[in-house]
């Protein structure tokens, strides 16, 4: 990824996948259903053994992308190897098991261009399988609850600054202790395969 191809206002969108083709399919619709509609998705399949590629291939959008790793290699390195095919001004991050609320990208992305910001996030519920709301994370309850990576999105520069995944504890150096510390915590969690 470098700068001068980036494609002025498309977000996007870092989607690895591990066996979960009994989510994947509802996840990509989530996406489909975006009011903004400047995206692209880039899903990396971690070697599934499931019917994830089935399923992904049944979505014909020339906006989704879809990779394979030659050998499983955790989510850290499989979102490092999305974001190095991404094309957009914009990344944001969505688990081939969560879902968006159809305004998630609109909202987000107007809200950091209005008020010059390179990185926000969102609030977030957590679901069961019957979309029963477990617990509802809001910004004032950040210092002890983890942010999760779906409410995640950043402009690409920060991306490009500090290389890749495995590095973006810099990310956290921008950011102010009530944001930095859930932060950190989900991206320790996402290197070492928590999020899969």
């Amino acid at each position: 990824m470098k700068s001068e191809k980036l494609v002025n206002g498309l977000v996007s969108i870092i989607m690895p996948s591990w066996n979960t083709a009994k989510f994947i399919g509802e996840t990509i619709q989530s996406v489909k259903n975006q009011t903004y509609t400047n995206w692209e998705l880039l899903i990396v399949d971690d070697c599934s053994t499931d019917n994830t590629d089935e399923i992904v291939a049944s979505f014909k959008d020339d906006r989704i992308r879809y990779f394979h790793n030659e050998k499983n290699s955790g989510a850290a390195l499989t979102r490092n190897k999305a974001l190095r095919e991404a094309k957009g001004e914009w990344i944001a991050f969505l688990d081939s098991d969560d879902l968006w609320a159809p305004t998630k990208l609109e909202h987000q992305i107007n809200f950091m261009k209005k008020n010059g910001y390179n990185l926000s996030f969102t609030e977030y519920e957590k679901i069961d399988e019957e979309y029963e709301d477990l617990i509802k994370f809001f910004r004032n309850q950040s210092v002890k609850d983890p942010t999760d990576l779906a409410a995640v999105s950043f402009r690409v520069q920060c991306y490009i600054d500090v290389k890749d995944f495995d590095n973006a504890e810099k990310l956290c150096s921008l950011l102010s202790d009530e944001l930095k510390n859930p932060l950190l915590e989900e991206i320790n969690k996402a290197k070492t395969g928590g999020t899969e």
